[in-house]
């Protein structure tokens, strides 16, 4: 299954999803962020610029969990947030 598939699947049952990933060269790919976000997607990618574990990438999640909880709770999708190792910001 494509990531443009997954996409519509997040979309359909939007309510209840949020869509995160590790896959930070997905800015770079137009074509998936346009799909991302023309099927209504609430997304947060983590873009740390070093590979990370997979301990780390759950540590990285929960020391952000709150302001995850908030930006998807303050903010009309679709939108796209980096997460980084100190911050989240908007990307889209």
């Amino acid at each position: 299954m494509d990531d443009v598939d997954i996409f519509d699947i997040i979309g359909e049952n939007g309510k209840d999803l949020i869509y995160i990933t590790r896959d930070k060269k997905i800015t770079a790919r137009t074509a998936e962020i346009n799909k991302l976000l023309s099927s209504g997607i609430r997304a947060f990618i983590i873009t740390v610029r070093r590979s990370l574990t997979k301990q780390e990438q759950y540590e990285l999640l929960d020391k952000f969990k709150d302001d995850i909880i908030r930006l998807d709770s303050d903010t009309s999708p679709p939108f796209i947030y980096r997460i980084r190792s100190n911050e989240i910001m908007r990307y889209r």
